[in-house]
C-alpha cells in the first residue's frame, strides 16, 4: 500500500536512453518528492509508482547508472533472453541521495505504463552532506577495482570511493581547500571555482592540491557543470550570473581526461550571461543551447553567443528547485516550490523554427511605380480571416488579403470612405468581414476562396449612424451588434436572399450613462435569449433578445441588469459563453466567471490568472481547454488555463497596436503591426507545447487545510479538501486512492484575497426541504490578512469538475468607502485594515443547534490578532461581524508560553475534554464538568494529564480520533499518535506511534474517515506546511493501533 503523498518537488531526472527517444518517453519520469521516489507516465501524466527510499531526509538527487545490469534479478517473468532482446526489460542501478543519506536501487520498466523498483542496499548514513554522486566502473578508475563503485563528493571538499555492495569506504581523499562546497567540481562560498584531482593510485592521506582556481564571480557558487563534448565549464552564482569557461587541452588522449591532462589544461573565461533577476541555482550546458534556472522562477535558454533564445516563467512565480534534461536534449523538466513538475520543449526545432516574426510587405509599398503612395500610405488595422488568410486595412482605405500558403495578395476593398479610420471585424467562422467607417456606414463582405485566391463576391452597404461607428461585434455567423457614439446599439441580422446579402434591423438597445459609452465585446446566449455586453468603462450589461424582428411600436431596450466596475476603468476586453457559464476578461489581468440565474448574472468567482499576465485581451476555448491571450509589458502571451503556464510567448511591443491571433489543429498564427510594418509568426502543429506532470499547489506555505466532503467518481472515491496559503489563494484539491499510490489533482483555485489566507471553515447548506435529508451544498468561509472574510458556496458533483465554487459575499472589518455619486462608480470600494488579521474562524448552521430555527440561518465567529473575538450572522448572500464582549468565568494556567492549538471534545452533556498544544513542546488534557445554575456557572476539573516533552519543538495542531486517541504534529516534523485513558483524577497518555514527515514548517492538519479501507478502521491524517503529506491510521481493534 502506498500510504503517503509528499508534495515537495526536490529533484527531477530522466531515464537513460536505451534505444531511442520514444522508448525514453515510455520509461516515464522519476522525481524525488520528500523521502519518496515517484515515477510519472509522460503520456497519461499519471503517477504510476511511488516508494519511500530514504528516512528522515529529502531526496536531493537521483543518479542512474548508464550501464545495464548484466545479471537479472530473480523474476519469473524476466529471463536473460527477454532482457537482451527488449531494452525495456533491462535493469539499471540507481543511487538516490539527500542530506547525509544514500541508497542504491534496482530499477526497470517492463511496460510503458509500469515500473519496478527494488532496494538493493540499506540506507547509508555519512558524517557530511552529500553534494554529488557519480557511478564509477573498473574502466573509469583502474583495473585494481574490479567492481562498480560510487564516487561521493561531500560538502567539505572531500571525495570518497564507496563500495555500496559491502558498505565500506575504499578510498577517501581531501582537498587542501577545506571551504564548504556548494557544488561539485568545486564551487565554494569564497566565490571561486576550484578544480582538483583525487588520484586513484594514491592512498596517501595528504590533502590534494588545487590545480585550477577560476575567479570572477562575486557571490557564492551554487552549481558547476562540465560538458565534455564542448569542453565547457558552466558555473552559476549568488551574483545572478552564469559564467562559461572554455577548457583547452594541449594533447587529449581519450574521451575522459586524465589528471595530468587537467593539470596542463588552459581554462579561460568565455562569456558572462546576465538574464536572471535573482540567484541562479543551476545551469546545464547542452549541445545546442544552455539552460539556466533561477530563484526568480525563470528558465532561460541561451545560445553560446550569449543571447537569450527563450525565457520561460515557470511554477506560477515560485522558486525553481531542480532542473533536468533528457538524453535527446528535447525536453527540460523543472520542479518548483509550488510542488509542480513541468516539462518544457527545448529542441532545436522548438527554439529556432518558432516565435520568429516574419515581415509581410504590402504589394503597394513594394511597388516602385507608387513612390508617392508609399510615402503616404501605411497599414493601420490587421485581422485574421482564418489561420491562413491575413486581412490588412491601410490608411488610404485599401483592404488587402494575404494568402500565407501561396504568398499572394488580393484587393478586397478600395474606398476613400475608410481613410484614416476603419473598424475591421471578421466573423469567427472566417466567411464574412464587417467594416465600419467614420461616417457611420457599415459594409459586410462575403468572401469567396477559389483556387487559392480570395475575392469579395457579395457585399451589403448600409448607413446606420450619422457619425462614426465605435464598435462591431459578431454574435454568431448571422448576427452582429453595432454601437454608436451615444451608446445606442443596433442588432442586425445578416441573410443571403437570392444571391444578395441583406442587413435587417432586429433590435435597438441603449447603454447606461458612463464616461466611455460604447461596447468593446458582446456574446449571445441562445438558451436563455440573452446578450451580454462589456463596455470600455469596465461594466457588464445583460439584455433580453427573443430573436424576433423589432416593430415600430417597440421601445428601445434597456439592460435587464448592469454590473458596474467589473474590470475597473480599463474596460472589458472580452466576453465569451461556454458550457453554461459567462467568462469576462479585462485589462486588469482578471477573468471573472458568471452564471445566469433567473435574476440575472451571478458572479461565481474572479481569477487573477498570473503575475506575468497583467493585460488580458481575449479568451479562447479549444476542445474545452481555455486559453487566455494577453500581454505582459512588450510580450504577447498565450496562457493555458489547464497547464497553468504560458504555451506561446513573443515580444511584439505590447498591446497598444492592431493584432490578431488564431489557433487550430494545424498550428497557431499571430499577426500584428509594428512600426508601419506587418509582421506574422506561425508555429505549426509539430511544435511541442509544455505540459504538466503534476499540477502546482501553492508557491508559499499552507496556513490551513480542511477536508470538505467525499464524492464518488466512476468507481473511485474522491476526498475533496481545501487549502489556504500565504500566496493569497485557496486551492480545492481531490485525493484518489490507488493500488500503488495516492493521487491528487487540482480542482480549482479561488482568488480574491488581498493578503494571506490564514483560516478556513465550512458547514453544510440546508434548505427547508433538505433539513432532514443529505445536504447537497457547502458553505466555505475563508479569512486572513487585512481583516478580510470571504464566503463561498461549493456544489459537489460527480462530474470532472468535482465541485462548482461560487463567491457569495466579501466582508472587510472597516466596511466600505463612501459611495460616489457618479453613476459609473456605483461599486463601493472595500476598506482594508493592514494592522488586523483573522487568525481562526468558525461557521455553524443554527438549525443544527436548534431545529426550530430556519434552515438558512448561520452564525460565524472569528478570532483576530488585535485580541478581539468577533461574531455575526451569515447567509447565502452576506457575512458580517461585530465585536462581542466575553467575560471569563474560569481560568486555568497550563502552558509556560503561547497556546497554538485547542481542541474540545464533548464526553457527556455537562462534561467535556479540553486538549491544548503550545510553544513549550507540551500538550495538556483537562476534563471539565460544568454545573449551570440560574445564578452561577461552576466549572470543576475532574481529571487532567499532560505530556511535557511530547515533541522537540512547538506543537502546531491537535486532532481527535475515535477510541480515545489523538494526533499531534509539530515543527519538528513528527506526527505522533496518542491514546489517553482516564485513571481516577489522572489522564494517562501513551504514545502509540510516531512518524517523521518530510513536510517542513508543519502548521495545520485535518483528519477524516476513509471509507474505502473498511469503514471505521481507517482514518486519513493530512499534515500541511511547505507542502502536504498523507498518513493513514489503521485501527483494527481496540487493542492494536497502527500509524501507516
Amino acid at each position: 500500500m502506498a500510504e503517503e503523498d509528499i508534495v515537495d518537488g526536490e529533484d527531477v531526472i530522466f531515464y537513460p536512453a536505451a534505444t531511442s527517444a520514444h522508448q525514453v518517453a515510455g520509461f516515464g519520469r522519476p522525481s524525488g518528492e520528500g523521502a519518496h521516489l515517484c515515477v510519472y507516465d509522460t503520456e497519461s501524466r499519471d503517477l504510476i509508482h511511488q516508494q519511500q527510499v530514504l528516512k528522515g531526509s529529502n531526496v536531493h538527487g537521483i543518479r542512474i547508472c548508464e550501464w545495464p545490469i548484466v545479471s537479472t534479478p530473480d523474476d519469473e517473468n524476466l529471463t536473460e533472453s527477454s532482457v537482451a532482446d527488449d531494452p525495456l526489460h533491462q535493469w539499471f542501478h540507481a543511487s538516490v541521495f539527500g542530506g547525509k543519506s544514500l541508497r542504491v536501487l534496482r530499477i526497470c520498466s517492463p511496460t510503458t505504463s509500469s515500473v519496478l523498483l527494488e532496494d538493493v542496499s540499506p540506507v547509508f548514513t555519512f558524517e557530511d552532506w552529500i553534494w554529488e554522486v557519480v557511478w564509477i566502473t573498473k574502466e573509469t578508475v583502474s583495473t585494481v577495482y574490479n567492481k562498480q563503485y560510487l564516487a561521493l563528493a561531500f560538502g567539505h571538499n572531500a571525495v570518497t570511493l564507496w563500495d555500496w555492495e559491502h558498505g565500506v569506504r575504499v578510498l577517501n581523499v581531501h582537498c587542501e581547500e577545506t571551504c564548504i562546497l556548494l557544488a561539485v567540481l568545486g564551487g565554494t562560498v569564497f566565490h571561486d571555482v576550484i578544480i582538483w584531482c583525487p588520484s586513484e593510485h594514491s592512498v596517501s592521506k595528504e590533502k590534494k592540491r588545487v590545480i585550477h582556481r577560476l575567479q570572477g564571480h562575486e557571490g557564492v557558487i551554487f552549481s558547476v557543470a562540465y560538458n565534455a563534448c564542448l569542453q565547457l565549464i558552466c558555473s552559476t552564482s549568488d551574483d545572478r550570473s552564469v559564467r562559461l569557461w572554455s577548457v583547452v587541452i594541449p594533447s587529449k588522449s581519450g574521451s575522459e581526461l586524465t589528471s595530468d591532462e587537467w593539470a596542463s589544461a588552459s581554462i579561460n573565461l568565455k562569456s558572462v550571461l546576465y538574464g536572471h533577476t535573482a540567484r541562479v541555482w543551476k545551469a546545464i550546458p547542452l549541445g545546442h543551447c544552455l539552460v539556466s534556472a533561477g530563484e526568480d522562477s525563470f528558465l532561460c535558454v541561451w545560445d553560446y553567443k550569449g543571447a537569450v533564445m527563450q525565457k520561460i516563467q515557470a511554477h506560477n512565480g515560485g522558486k525553481i528547485w531542480s532542473v533536468a534534461v533528457d538524453d535527446c536534449e528535447t525536453w527540460v523538466a523543472s520542479g518548483g516550490s509550488d510542488a509542480g513538475i513541468q516539462l518544457w520543449p527545448i529542441s532545436q526545432n522548438a527554439l529556432t523554427n518558432s516565435r520568429v516574426p516574419v515581415s509581410v510587405p504590402l504589394p503597394i509599398l513594394s511597388s516602385p511605380s507608387n513612390v508617392l503612395i508609399e510615402a503616404e500610405d501605411f497599414p493601420r488595422t490587421i485581422a485574421l480571416l482564418d489561420i491562413q488568410h491575413i486581412l490588412v486595412m491601410t490608411n488610404e482605405g485599401m483592404l488587402y488579403c494575404h494568402d500565407s500558403a501561396t504568398d499572394q495578395w488580393s484587393v478586397l476593398v478600395n474606398d476613400n470612405i475608410y481613410r484614416s479610420y476603419c473598424l475591421l471585424v471578421p466573423d469567427p467562422f472566417g466567411q464574412y468581414v464587417a467594416l465600419g467607417s467614420l461616417s457611420g456606414q457599415i459594409l459586410v463582405i462575403n468572401t469567396d476562396i477559389r483556387e487559392g485566391s480570395i475575392a469579395a463576391f457579395q457585399c451589403v452597404r448600409q448607413q446606420i449612424y450619422s457619425d462614426k461607428i465605435l464598435a462591431i461585434c459578431w454574435l454568431d455567423q448571422k448576427r452582429l451588434l453595432t454601437c454608436g457614439t451615444q451608446g445606442n446599439m443596433l442588432l442586425w441580422h445578416l441573410c443571403n436572399s437570392g444571391g444578395c446579402l441583406q442587413l435587417t434591423l432586429h433590435r435597438d438597445f441603449l447603454l447606461p450613462m458612463c464616461k466611455q459609452r460604447w461596447i468593446s465585446t458582446a456574446a449571445f446566449i441562445p438558451q436563455n435569449s440573452r446578450i451580454v455586453c462589456g463596455d470600455r468603462d469596465g461594466n457588464v450589461h445583460l439584455f433580453a433578445y427573443d430573436g424576433r424582428c423589432m416593430t415600430s411600436e417597440q421601445p428601445i431596450s434597456v439592460p435587464l441588469q448592469s454590473l458596474f466596475g467589473i474590470h475597473t476603468l480599463n474596460g472589458v476586453a472580452h466576453v465569451v459563453h461556454h458550457n453554461g457559464r459567462i467568462y469576462t476578461a479585462g485589462r486588469d489581468g482578471i477573468v471573472k466567471i458568471f452564471s445566469l440565474k433567473e435574476g440575472g448574472l451571478v458572479e461565481e468567482r474572479g481569477i487573477k490568472v498570473s503575475n506575468c499576465l497583467d493585460w488580458i485581451s481575449r479568451i479562447l476555448f479549444i476542445k474545452d481547454t481555455m486559453y487566455i491571450l494577453g500581454f505582459h509589458r512588450k510580450d504577447f502571451i498565450v496562457w493555458s488555463w489547464e497547464q497553468q503556464c504560458s504555451v506561446f510567448t513573443l515580444p511584439c511591443g505590447g498591446g497598444h497596436r492592431s493584432w490578431d491571433f488564431k489557433m487550430s489543429t494545424d498550428g497557431v498564427r499571430l499577426v500584428y503591426i509594428r512600426g508601419n510594418e506587418v509582421l506574422q509568426c506561425y508555429v505549426d502543429s509539430s511544435f511541442h507545447i509544455p505540459y504538466i506532470l503534476r499540477p502546482s499547489l501553492h508557491g508559499r506555505r499552507i496556513c490551513s487545510l480542511l477536508h470538505l466532503f467525499s464524492v464518488m467518481k466512476d468507481t473511485e472515491e474522491l476526498n475533496v479538501c481545501a487549502t489556504a496559503s500565504e500566496d493569497n489563494t485557496i486551492k480545492i484539491i481531490a485525493f484518489m486512492c490507488n493500488k500503488n499510490c495516492d493521487k491528487w489533482h487540482l480542482v480549482c483555485t479561488l482568488h480574491g484575497h488581498i493578503s494571506s489566507v490564514r483560516t478556513l471553515a465550512a458547514c453544510t447548506v440546508y434548505t427547508e426541504e433538505e433539513e432532514d435529508s443529505q445536504p447537497s451544498q457547502l458553505l466555505l468561509l475563508s479569512a486572513g490578512g487585512r481583516a478580510q472574510v470571504k464566503l463561498w458556496q461549493l456544489s459537489p458533483t460527480s462530474c470532472q469538475d468535482v465541485c462548482h465554487p461560487q463567491l457569495l459575499a466579501s466582508h472587510m472589518l472597516r466596511g466600505t468607502r463612501k459611495l460616489s455619486r457618479k453613476p459609473w462608480k456605483k461599486r463601493a470600494e472595500l476598506v482594508d485594515d493592514p494592522e488586523t488579521r483573522y487568525m481562526d474562524f468558525m461557521i455553524v448552521a443554527v438549525c443544527e443547534v436548534d431545529d426550530q430555527q430556519p434552515a438558512h440561518l448561520y452564525v460565524a465567529a472569528g478570532a483576530c490578532s488585535d485580541g478581539f473575538i468577533r461574531s455575526g450572522p451569515a447567509n447565502d448572500e452576506s457575512v458580517a461581524t461585530s465585536d462581542i464582549q466575553l467575560v471569563p468565568f474560569h481560568t486555568i494556567h497550563l502552558h509556560q508560553s503561547g497556546i497554538n492549538s485547542l481542541l474540545i471534545r464533548f464526553i457527556t452533556e455537562d462534561k467535556f475534554l479540553l486538549t491544548t498544544g503550545g510553544d513549550d513542546n507540551a500538550f495538556h488534557l483537562v476534563m471539565f464538568e460544568i454545573n449551570d445554575s440560574p445564578n452561577n456557572v461552576e466549572v470543576k476539573v475532574v481529571a487532567s494529564g499532560s505530556a511535557p516533552s511530547a515533541h522537540a519543538a512547538q506543537i502546531t495542531e491537535i486532532q481527535s480520533l475515535p477510541r480515545d486517541m489523538l494526533v499531534t504534529v509539530s515543527i519538528d516534523q513528527r506526527v505522533n499518535l496518542w491514546k489517553w485513558q482516564l485513571n481516577g483524577s489522572e489522564i494517562v497518555l501513551k504514545l502509540l506511534a510516531s512518524r517523521v514527515s518530510t513536510v517542513a514548517d508543519i502548521g495545520t492538519m485535518d483528519v477524516w474517515q476513509d471509507r474505502k479501507y473498511g469503514g471505521h478502521d481507517f482514518h486519513t491524517v493530512c499534515v500541511a506546511g511547505e507542502g502536504f503529506q498523507l498518513f493513514r491510521c489503521f485501527l483494527p481493534n481496540p487493542q492494536v493501533e497502527r500509524l501507516i
